[in-house]
């Protein structure tokens, strides 16, 4: 049988007594694990800070060196006894933090962080973390070795701060690798490309995403991922209190919270593990009990109903770039040609509104000033009028089947109705497993405690139909 994989996140990286937590965690499997670890937590963001202000100051450099010897000495300190032991692990640490230090250098020296310097130095969080957990591992008697992805051969595309793993050439690669009797830790974030075997990362929060490309390419019976919470709840609990835990969501409910700023887990876990049905069990690192009984559980069940109403979320990192002109429905190609430029640009769209005079692109508010910008260059003589509307929240109900009850939809419209909350665009039928409703931001939480009051605490839902695909535009 394939070995299970853990993911150990940078939330439980945050201080030396957790470092406990995780041997307590290995030692429940009583078995041979792959755990893919995460980057010291707030690491990530220093590496990235450092790799700015390198560029003209090297004083910056050792600042992060004097850091990071510190802190990894210390946890060497309190987990190793034996002093042969310990000055080797001491040593292994050293070792990489002057190789940090020496692009680092070279970042400074060149004046700037070149693609390929600046994803080997944002990788080192999770070098670091993998060499330091093996070290503490072995001393408390685990038999394990770290694996790096240029070992395993975890390729990817190549694409620079956001590749995507080549399913193709990495499974047999990586099977290979792991297919021994050891836990093997390996530090997450990073492939390398298929190309030149350059470091790439796999973009922000990328280490669940490693995880769950290990986990498919050796057929892993699951996923495990370790957090400081139990999992995915039925709404943000700074604006309900005392959500509810939902014991078990599919792949598609889950990447929709994912998307909408869950921190359970990154927006492309499931997506390799979708093919194989692979469960992803999520556990928190603060009650660790039986590793059998996970409290939720992500995974496609043909046998469980559709149509229930599961989480509402929200996210106010939106805006519309709108686009008028009585010309645009009859012209063709406008939409394509905007589209080439954000892509170029490498500007998300996170969503499309049209009608026969207007189009409206979804963007993220960093991505809003430069999309207008484009768009103005393009010179496209059919939109006469550009206006940005950056007031806005969108509010996503989460459920498969949800868009096709229409009992849920309609007691949502009472809910914003009842509490005078102006609705500005409402997308029904894009996605099955979510329904989304644009509101201003100040309604934001207001709508949230709606939908909660209304539908979700009473839990009472009922199949129905709506049109698919029903898309009601307000701005």
């Amino acid at each position: 049988m394939s070995k299970r994989v853990i993911k150990i996140g940078g939330s439980n990286l945050k201080s030396k007594d957790d470092l406990s937590k995780i041997i307590e965690v290995v030692r429940a499997y009583n078995e041979p694990l792959v755990i893919v670890v995460s980057a010291w937590y707030g690491l990530t963001d220093r590496l990235k800070e450092t790799i700015a202000k390198a560029t003209d100051d090297r004083a910056v450099i050792e600042e992060l060196s004097d850091y990071l010897t510190t802190l990894k000495r210390d946890i060497i300190h309190q987990y190793i006894d034996l002093p042969k032991k310990r000055e080797q692990a001491v040593n292994q640490i050293k070792v990489r933090i002057d190789e940090l230090a020496k692009y680092l250098k070279g970042v400074h020296y060149l004046g700037e962080a070149p693609d390929f310097t600046e994803d080997m130095v944002m990788s080192f969080g999770e070098r670091l973390s993998a060499s330091l957990i093996v070290s503490v591992l072995s001393a408390a008697g685990i038999a394990c070795e770290k694996v790096t992805p240029e070992e395993m051969g975890l390729i990817t595309d190549g694409r620079f701060g956001n590749a995507r793993i080549d399913f193709e050439r990495a499974v047999p690669l990586v099977k290979k690798r792991l297919n021994n009797n050891l836990t093997n830790v390996v530090p997450g974030f990073y492939g390398v490309s298929r190309d030149n075997g350059r470091v790439t990362l796999l973009g922000r929060g990328g280490s669940d995403y490693t995880a769950a490309a290990i986990a498919r390419c050796i057929n892993a019976p699951s996923l495990d991922t370790w957090k400081d919470v139990s999992g995915f709840l039925s709404a943000d609990p700074r604006i309900i209190e005392n959500p509810r835990l939902l014991k078990h969501l599919t792949y598609r409910e889950a990447a929709e919270l994912s998307y909408f700023g869950a921190k359970i887990l990154h927006p492309m876990t499931v997506e390799p593990l979708v093919e194989k049905n692979i469960p992803v069990r999520i556990f928190s690192i603060n009650e660790i009990c039986s590793v059998n009984d996970a409290p939720s559980i992500i995974r496609n069940d043909p046998e469980e109903a559709t149509g229930q109403l599961k989480s509402v979320t929200y996210t106010n990192d939106i805006a519309l770039l709108k686009m008028s002109g009585p010309g645009i429905g009859i012209n063709p190609g406008i939409i394509n040609k905007i589209t080439l430029a954000f892509n170029d640009a490498d500007i998300n769209i996170k969503s499309i509104f049209t009608s026969q005079t207007s189009i409206n692109f979804m963007l993220a508010k960093e991505n809003l000033q430069q999309g207008e910008q484009l768009v103005t260059s393009l010179g496209l003589p059919s939109i006469q009028q550009i206006t940005i509307v950056d007031d806005i929240s969108l509010v996503a109900l989460v459920g498969e089947g949800v868009t096709e009850d229409q009992h849920i939809n309609n007691r949502v419209l009472q809910a914003f109705i009842s509490r005078d909350i102006a609705l500005r665009l409402v997308s029904i039928g894009a996605s099955s497993a979510a329904a989304y409703f644009i509101v201003e931001t100040a309604d934001c939480e207001p709508a949230i405690q709606a939908i909660h009051s209304d539908i979700l605490a009473d839990d009472t839902t009922t199949n129905g139909a709506v049109k698919r695909g029903a898309v009601l535009q307000m701005v």
